[in-house]
């Protein structure tokens, strides 16, 4: 069982054997350093904190972990709106739920992405600008985390103030998120075990195309 599921829209090139230019980079430090939050946070290890899938998982342990996590954690990105798999993570996360309840997501803006280009589906579930935390709220809506991130991965070597500026812009921002997850998750029970086997619902939910399972895009 994990508080939560990260989703995001894979680049469609090989893994660079070179680390530093693998474009998921970004993506799987920001999940480390958010597991870290939510898991100190939560109280609970780090292990059961958080989950998204690394190059080489079988599509089994990621199909788990999506019916099994209590919070559904998009990367909002113009990418993230025109994959299919994308689509399908989020259709399995939005109908898990019991009849009735909203579903418990914490989307995270990405990239800038305008609300009023959304699918009208999803414009409700649009990221919130954190409250309290100044300059770095203002940042994180203008930029989107990437952006930070990358800023952090590139520093001024003639400003390290600047530099250290924007790593705690970032730590600030992600801690605000690890928060919002955890209040989420405390608000949800648990997921039930999937009554489909894992391959049932491979082939129908998550990995499979049916009809009325797409991509989010309009």
């Amino acid at each position: 069982m994990r508080v939560f599921f990260m989703s995001f829209a894979r680049i469609p090139v090989p893994r660079h054997p070179d680390a530093s230019q693998d474009p998921h980079r970004l993506v799987l430090q920001f999940f480390d350093e958010l597991c870290g939050n939510v898991a100190r946070q939560a109280r609970v290890p780090r292990e059961e904190a958080g989950f998204v899938e690394r190059p080489g998982m079988p599509d089994e342990e990621s199909i788990k972990a999506l019916f099994e996590s209590q919070v559904f954690v998009p990367l909002y990105s113009k990418r993230y709106f025109s994959s299919p798999r994308c689509g399908r993570e989020w259709t399995v996360a939005t109908h898990k739920v019991a009849q009735g309840s909203r579903p418990s997501i914490v989307p995270v803006l990405w990239t800038p992405h305008s609300p009023t280009s959304l699918p009208t589906r999803i414009k409700e579930q649009y990221p919130e600008v954190p409250e309290g935390i100044g300059e770095a709220a203002a940042n994180y809506a203008s930029m989107g985390m990437h952006r930070l991130l990358r800023l952090t991965e590139r520093p001024d070597p003639e400003n390290e103030h600047a530099a250290a500026q924007v790593s705690a812009q970032v730590a600030q921002v992600t801690d605000w998120l690890a928060k919002r997850i955890v209040d989420q998750a405390a608000t949800v029970p648990r997921w039930p075990q999937p009554q489909s086997r894992p391959a049932d619902t491979a082939r129908h939910g998550v990995h499979a195309d049916p009809p009325e399972v797409v991509a989010l895009g309009p």
